[in-house]
């Protein structure tokens, strides 16, 4: 099986650090109209964030409670957006944020972008504190040795450069159009990228 930096330039990693964009060939699937930034691609396969979604009807303030972080000082905690990151580990939550938050337990991805998971962060966040950007998402995405190989030869992913504003910017709905324009796609030239390669 041949990886994606087999074909592509052998000295860089194409897809970490990068957005997944959806093609329209996904639309009706959980992927529809999605970006995922990508944390992680190696021969063990890839796994990234849904940066486009959110949880409209799911409130932090019931997450916290439900981990019993702050229960007695929830009436000041402030009710930050909820992002679904993907089908896999859903009851996880994970923040990407920037660079000025850093503990013992936070990772760092390309482009500045940092993830931490645990309640630290979470009660940082729920007292306005913590970094000066960030997502709370729940759940990622991943996909095993080849089968992201095989997606994107049949066209259902743009492979695009992933802007640090974009990911932690708050306008889900704004998101999919962006990075498709910051490729050079515009919506209605979709049609011709559909079908194999």
């Amino acid at each position: 099986m041949k990886l994606i930096t087999d074909i592509f330039d052998k000295n860089k990693n194409p897809i970490e650090g990068n957005f997944l964009v959806s093609n329209l060939r996904l639309d009706g699937t959980l992927f529809e109209r999605t970006v995922i930034y990508m944390c992680q691609y190696d021969e063990t396969g890839a796994m990234g964030f849904v940066i486009n979604k959110s949880f409209g009807e799911i409130e932090f303030k019931k997450i916290l409670t439900q981990m019993g972080v702050l229960e007695k000082q929830i009436d000041q905690v402030e009710n930050i957006p909820v992002y679904y990151g993907g089908p896999v580990d859903i009851a996880k939550g994970y923040v990407l944020h920037s660079s000025d938050f850093k503990d013992k337990t936070t990772e760092v991805y390309k482009n500045g972008i940092h993830m931490t998971a645990n309640t630290h962060i979470l009660e940082e966040l729920a007292l306005g504190k913590g970094p000066k950007k960030s997502i709370f998402i729940l759940g990622h995405s991943s996909w095993e040795p080849g089968q992201l190989e095989r997606e994107i030869e049949h066209n259902s992913w743009f492979l695009v450069p992933s802007k640090k504003n974009l990911i932690l910017d708050h306008e889900c709905d704004k998101k999919w159009d962006q990075a498709l324009s910051d490729f050079g796609i515009k919506k209605r030239r979709l049609s011709r990228f559909q079908g194999h390669a």
